[in-house]
């Protein structure tokens, strides 16, 4: 028969076994977004911090703002695939 340091090893397996198949697989997609960046600047070159900056969307016609940060940055996150 099996000892109790054995059964308690199987048992230990068992649940290491059945905890791996109970986690659920994350399937890698292809993303439909992107990030656009930039940065602002004047005609010197120098860059413009607090600058309205907006995107649109040339077939929906859907823009989106935000404002550059101290260093002249800007970015839109998650902007849908299209002409802007």
């Amino acid at each position: 028969m099996f000892s109790r340091l054995e059964i308690k090893g199987l048992g230990s397996l068992l649940s290491l076994t059945l905890l791996f198949l109970l986690i659920p697989f994350r399937a890698q997609a292809q993303s439909t977004t992107a990030d656009v960046v930039g940065t602002v600047t004047d005609p010197s070159g120098a860059v413009v911090p607090g600058a309205k900056v907006t995107i649109t969307n040339l077939e929906t016609q859907v823009k989106e703002v935000t404002k550059s940060n101290q260093t002249g940055d800007y970015v839109f996150n998650l902007v849908d695939p299209g002409r802007y």
